[in-house]
């Protein structure tokens, strides 16, 4: 069952690519994310908590600036 969910995770990982590879603060966020979960084992729904609405918070201020 894991492998089949790091299947659907990196399938994930690939089709989001296009979206973050040219915007440098998108690599922060991804960065973040990885470092939360991955290397400080922190449980993805709290990394998620935390940054989704910052993230979002961000975006809506970067294009209401714009």
């Amino acid at each position: 069952m894991s492998a089949v969910v790091a299947g659907l995770v990196i399938a994930m990982a690939i089709k989001l690519f296009p979206a973050i590879r040219h915007y440098l603060p998108n690599w922060g966020w991804a960065g973040l994310a990885f470092a939360g979960v991955g290397l400080l084992r922190i449980n993805l729904l709290w990394v998620l908590v935390v940054l989704g609405p910052i993230a979002v918070a961000l975006a809506w201020w970067r294009i209401r600036r714009a």
